[in-house]
């Protein structure tokens, strides 16, 4: 049980970092705490490790976390619904587009 709680606050530890990196701010700090959490929950076997099988969870589990933020930071109007709308006016992550940059794709 000792063993389980260190490994536990390691990974709080390793979660939290980010947030310590670069003043990340309260979301950067929220989410540290809820990927712990998440961690938690796909440590099946509550060895405060992950296998490969509980590792693939905890991803899923983060990638569905994120998809709900940023769903949630698109509808402005917080009626469970995103309009193109929303969509132009919502924050976008400042990193650009997945092609290298904010330009339209090519090839259309």
């Amino acid at each position: 049980m000792a063993l389980r709680n260190w490994m536990l606050a390691g990974a709080l530890a390793l979660a939290a970092a980010p947030a310590f990196a670069g003043g990340g701010g309260a979301f950067r700090q929220q989410f540290a705490q809820e990927r712990a959490a998440l961690f938690a929950q796909a440590d099946a076997d509550g060895d405060g490790a992950l296998t490969p099988a509980e590792f693939q969870t905890f991803i899923q589990l983060v990638k569905q976390a994120r998809m709900q933020h940023r769903f949630a930071k698109a509808d402005a109007n917080g009626d469970g619904k995103v309009t193109p709308a929303e969509l132009e006016a919502a924050p976008h992550h400042g990193r650009g587009c997945h092609r290298g940059g904010d330009e339209a794709p090519t090839g259309q």
